[in-house]
This record gives structure tokens, sequence and C-alpha cells, in this order.
């Protein structure tokens, strides 16, 4: 998980990216990023051990702003790419819940091995 925040940070999300469905519906930021660890599968073992596995993650966009909505999704998914991540497809709109903020969703994935 280290490499999706620190893409956050990079990006100039330091203190704006949550674990998603963790703030309440008063004083969002103008922008941030919200994400949810949906899976991590094994991919190998030697000796009964886990030895490669995915982590895969749903990465969500919100701002109140539409001029940026798909720019920054779009930094985003160049940076995912960048540090390693499988992009699963395109990103896509979805509903933030209010009605003054729009979002974008990713579905995202990264292979690690166990030492």
């Amino acid at each position: 998980m280290t490499e999706l925040i620190d893409i956050f940070k990079n990006l100039g999300y330091d203190g704006k990216y949550f674990r998603q469905g963790s703030l309440s519906n008063n004083n969002w930021p103008d922008s941030f990023f919200t994400f949810w660890n949906y899976n991590s599968s094994a991919i190998s073992y030697r000796d009964n051990e886990l030895k490669k596995y995915s982590e895969d993650y749903m990465v969500y966009f919100y701002t109140n702003d539409i001029s940026i909505l798909y720019t920054e999704m779009d930094r985003f998914i160049n940076a995912a790419k960048k540090a390693g991540f499988i992009i699963q497809g395109k990103s896509y709109d979805i509903p933030s819940g209010r009605y003054d903020y729009f979002g974008r969703i990713v579905n995202i994935k990264i292979i690690k091995e166990e030492n």
C-alpha cells in the first residue's frame, strides 16, 4: 500500500487521500483521492509459503471542480503505471453522494513478492 500512498503524495495530495467510506459528508477537501483494497490473491507458493500475490485496489478521485476531474485521474493512472501498477480497464464516472462533487474510479493491481 505504500506505493499507492507515495503516488498520492507525489501528485500533491498529501493529506488528501482517505480510505473509501471514511469521510463524513461535512468538510470535504476541494479535491481528494480515496481507495479500497478489495482483494489480495495468491499467485504462487514455495514450500507451502506464499511467495507472490496481487493487491487489487479501487481508486476514486472526487472534486468539486469538473474541469480537473478527468485530467487528475489521468495523472494518477500515468503515475500508477510508472510505479508498477497494472491498470485494469479505463476509469469511469461514479456518483459522489453529494450534488456538488464529481467522481471517477479506476481499478488497479500490483504484483508483490514475499521475501
